[in-house]
């Protein structure tokens, strides 16, 4: 593939009225006389050498240089290795932040994070907090898990009960074979030598789902396209960048860089080939009882434990009978048929008996004896006042 440093339409454009002029001149022959073009990897190089680096000459151990310690166990495809090269999301992710930094980029093979941080390495990539001592990390960009796979692209994730009792194709001899085993699922392994193998038994209807590594698993669903991911087997851990303790200016700028590559859409498109974008693995990613949440159902009862309050604001009412219960001293003498004053024998200018007190608390007689409103029938006629 070749690069012109001149519009395409403006390229176009000049083409036609020189071969107009020319004549007999091919298109190649013209391009190659009056146009100077490029290689994609020898464009990159040139815009690569040219960039200013966005950090001191003392934060990276090579001046001018990202050096990057890819693990040695890593496989697809975080890290693929093939004649001398290597590729996979690793790789491609750590171009792109030594771009944004300004910095070429150097890649080392290293058993493990320590290794490399103490030797080398400014950063070493897939590294996990589970190891981390003596180094932070950053850049969460994958994470390490036994996943579930089935045939089908737009299957919602599954549930333990799917999953109990159901075939599973697995690759013999692997982490995800251990992994399944100690599950407790009571699944059938359905054994086979390659991975490949394993999705190719979902397709035949040999196996319900795949356990393999996540980030592998999500590697043939990109490139194959007609499986999904369907959850982990086990809790999903984060692997991210891993930055020396002390490297304070490297891991500000880092950081930095890779917050921009989240928002102008770089890491997105960095990891679409690799791992995809849809229905990935994630910190919640565990296969649980049910695949919606529970609480929905429960939460809709909620509402209806106000209305058992409603009725409190007439506990109220029941108290306002209290003044009515001096009435059965006044109906005491009312049934007999004797008169209220009998009853009530206040004699003039003495003070009431307590028994006469009632009717003061209903003044409506005024000017009539306190013998007619005494009947108790009538009584209730105070419950209104309370309403």
């Amino acid at each position: 593939m070749r690069v012109a440093k001149m519009p395409h339409m403006m390229l176009g454009a000049a083409v036609v009225a020189a071969l107009m002029l020319t004549g007999c001149k091919s298109v190649n022959e013209f391009l190659d006389e009056h146009f100077v073009f490029t290689s994609v990897d020898d464009y990159l190089s040139q815009v690569r050498s040219e960039a200013v680096p966005s950090v001191s000459p003392g934060a990276t151990k090579t001046e001018g240089v990202l050096t990057v310690g890819l693990r040695s166990s890593q496989t697809a495809p975080l890290v693929i290795a093939s004649e001398g090269k290597v590729r996979g999301l690793d790789v491609d992710l750590a171009c792109a932040l030594a771009d944004e930094l300004g910095l070429r980029v150097a890649f080392v093979t290293v058993p493990d994070v320590r290794t490399g941080l103490d030797g080398p390495c400014d950063v070493v990539m897939g590294s996990n907090a589970l190891e981390s001592h003596g180094y932070e990390l950053m850049g969460e960009y994958a994470y390490n898990s036994v996943g579930l796979f089935q045939y089908g692209s737009d299957k919602p994730r599954a549930t333990l009960g799917q999953v109990r009792g159901s075939r599973v194709a697995v690759q013999e001899g692997s982490a995800a074979q251990l992994t399944l085993s100690h599950a407790n699922l009571d699944v059938e392994e359905v054994l086979y030598p390659m991975l490949t193998d394993a999705f190719e038994a979902l397709v035949q209807g040999e196996a319900d789902f795949v356990a393999c590594n996540a980030a592998a698993g999500q590697y043939v669903c990109t490139l194959r396209g007609g499986y999904s991911f369907a959850g982990s087997l086990d809790t999903p851990v984060p692997l991210g960048i891993a930055v020396a303790n002390g490297e304070d200016e490297l891991r500000t700028a880092l950081a930095e860089a890779y917050a921009r590559m989240q928002t102008n859409g770089l890491l997105d498109t960095t990891k679409a080939p690799w791992v995809g974008l849809a229905n990935t693995v994630g910190p919640d990613a565990q296969i649980s009882e049910s695949a919606a949440p529970e609480p929905v159902p429960d939460a809709e009862p909620a509402p209806a434990e106000p209305a058992p309050a409603e009725p409190a604001p007439a506990e109220p009412a029941p108290a306002e009978p209290a003044p009515a219960e001096p009435a059965p001293a006044e109906t005491n003498p009312a049934p007999e048929g004797e008169p209220a004053p009998e009853a009530n024998p206040a004699p003039e200018g003495e003070p009431t008996p307590e028994g006469a007190q009632v009717p003061e608390a209903n003044p409506a007689p005024e000017g009539e004896p306190a013998a007619q409103p005494a009947p108790a029938p009538e009584e209730p006629v105070l419950a209104p006042e309370g309403e």
